[in-house]
């Protein structure tokens, strides 16, 4: 089945130089579709756009800015890319971010090849793709797990109903690290390591590292990346209790920082930003900040002047957005942590987004380096000076 996307084609009339067409880009319809300047936040809002076309020869300078200033902090999602069609790129400055198409004005085949193929590049789906290629090739198992493909339930008097229950692709699609065309999570350089790319590109970090057992485990491994047994942790007392276990396994010394309580909902609330701030002068030697943000009951944090105030004194800033995990791709809930400056965020894509049970991500600014051991799939990424990322999946 094909997917059905939208090119926004802006100019100040809604006369461009490209028609409206549709073209069939592999599994997708992209459709190319006109529209007046001053009906761009319309077409935004449209789920199925999916890039924005400037022509560079039908809008203003000032229209060109305008489009900058709301990708960069108005009402714009970040999984929609910028295009300026325009020959020698003369008004690229006026929109810095927009990805510039140096084709001549009648030259629109190539602009329609050129934004099509970056489509399909973001539409990829590196591992899932090379499993489903695996699975329709191979009708037998001769390694773990030990069911087989489900051969040892398919037949079976007592258990036939929950082979049928789940269903045969279900069973086939339950490999192990056997199967080497399913790359290594522990050491991933193929279908695996694209995957990362990709969830580090949709995620504004630099790198992504899939990792198991959800945030709890995304936690654990930062933690026990960036403390060694005597540091100092800040952190809220009523994070997770898979921080308290990553403060246990790395030996760091934790600094309890209370959370407010609203009486009248009775509720634990966040860690009062003065609390926060007075912590971060009291022990500004500390290695490392963990906050939740959003909490359970989806309380925020204002984390742009508290990141400031712990980045003074080279304090990282570790954000649970366990449950946030879908902020980025609504205005509305941006900036994100990880756009906000944080080094390190884990996320569950299972909780709030469109994935099984256990499936997580932790991103960063700054690079693991220590080795990472895990048990089941989850999710890291980070942004600083190398990103990083980790996936619960």
């Amino acid at each position: 089945m094909s997917a059905l996307c939208s090119v926004m084609v802006l100019s100040k009339d809604g006369n461009s130089h490209l028609k409206n067409q549709m073209q069939v880009a592999a599994s997708m319809m992209v459709v190319f579709e006109n529209y007046r300047f001053d009906e761009w936040m319309t077409g935004l809002e449209d789920a199925r756009t999916q890039a924005v076309l400037l022509d560079g020869n039908k809008l203003t300078l000032k229209q060109l800015q305008m489009i900058q200033a709301a990708y960069t902090q108005g009402p714009w999602r970040a999984e929609v890319s910028i295009y300026l069609w325009q020959a020698g790129g003369s008004k690229a400055n006026h929109c810095p971010d927009a990805i510039h198409l140096d084709y001549d004005h009648k030259d629109s085949a190539a602009v329609l090849t050129h934004i099509c193929e970056d489509l399909q590049h973001k539409a990829q789906t590196p591992f899932y793709s090379a499993l489903k290629t695996y699975v329709n090739r191979h009708t037998d198992s001769w390694h773990t797990p030990g069911h087989s493909n489900g051969d040892s339930l398919r037949q079976s008097a007592w258990a036939s109903d929950f082979y049928h229950f789940v269903g045969q692709p279900m069973w086939q699609a339950d490999l192990s690290v056997s199967v080497h065309s399913l790359d290594s999570l522990l050491h991933p350089q193929s279908v695996i390591a694209e995957a990362q790319h990709l969830a580090a590109q949709a995620f504004g970090a630099r790198h992504t590292y899939f990792a198991t057992n959800g945030s709890s485990t995304a936690n654990k491994v930062i933690l026990q990346s960036l403390l060694t047994p005597g540091d100092t942790l800040l952190l809220d007392r009523n994070c997770h209790k898979s921080v308290h276990h990553g403060v246990i396994l790395s030996g760091a010394r934790p600094v309890y920082l209370d959370s407010s309580v609203n009486q009248a909902l009775g509720l634990f609330g966040l860690v009062p930003q003065k609390t926060i701030l007075q912590a971060i002068a009291e022990h500004p030697h500390a290695k490392a900040l963990i906050l939740t943000s959003s909490t359970y009951d989806g309380m925020c944090y204002d984390l742009q002047p508290i990141i400031a105030a712990a980045h003074a004194h080279h304090i990282k800033v570790i954000i649970d957005e366990a449950w946030y995990g879908f902020a980025r791709f609504h205005p509305q809930f941006r900036p994100t942590a990880l756009e906000l400056g944080a080094d390190y965020v884990t996320q569950s894509t299972h909780k709030t987004m469109s994935a099984f049970s256990q499936a997580a991500w932790c991103t960063s600014m700054i690079p693991i380096t220590t080795p990472i051991f895990c048990v089941k799939p989850s999710i890291c990424m980070r942004l600083p000076v190398r990103n990083t990322a980790f996936w619960r999946a």
